[in-house]
């Protein structure tokens, strides 16, 4: 079987995993400290990383698939299920490695609503400070030429 393999690939998608948290981090002390100089390259790097976590993701799923067709549990066994019926070499192995995925994914989950909080009362504080000024919101036109309420925008570099 490839349990190798498969305990290989956890460590690799708990090092991406980490690597998302550490991005996170460094995206929200940017946002916090009020410096937007370097915000899109942070950003940038939280998409690498989890553009390299979904690559992880993808590779384990494959690894947990094959050897869960040998242990007849379906195309999709969950760390879970695979821990369960595999022998007794393998078992706690495989349950370590789920906690610290999910200890490590926990974390992600937090920074990830903590950046949502500060970026959400930063966007507040901006309206805020317009409409003090007057200043009401830009409008801008959907594909259908309509008038809506401007917010984020996408540029076509090909048009």
């Amino acid at each position: 079987m490839r349990w190798a393999e498969l305990s290989a690939c956890l460590q690799d998608e708990r090092g991406a995993l980490e690597l998302v948290a550490f991005r996170l981090e460094q995206q929200l002390l940017l946002v916090t400290s009020g410096n937007r100089r370097w915000l899109p390259a942070a950003t940038a790097e939280v998409e690498a990383a989890l553009s390299r976590l979904e690559a992880c993701d993808r590779r384990r799923a494959e690894l947990a698939a094959a050897v869960g067709q040998v242990l007849g549990l379906g195309p999709t066994p969950t760390l879970a299920q695979l821990a369960e019926a595999s022998g007794e070499a393998w078992c706690q192995q495989l349950r370590t490695q789920r906690a610290a995925l999910l200890e490590v994914l926990g974390g992600v989950q937090e920074l990830l609503a903590r950046n949502r909080e500060v970026i959400a009362r930063h966007l507040a504080a901006t309206a805020d400070a317009l409409a003090a000024l007057g200043v009401t919101p830009a409008t801008a036109y959907g594909p259908g030429g309509a008038a809506r309420p401007s917010g984020p925008l996408l540029l076509d570099t090909t048009a």
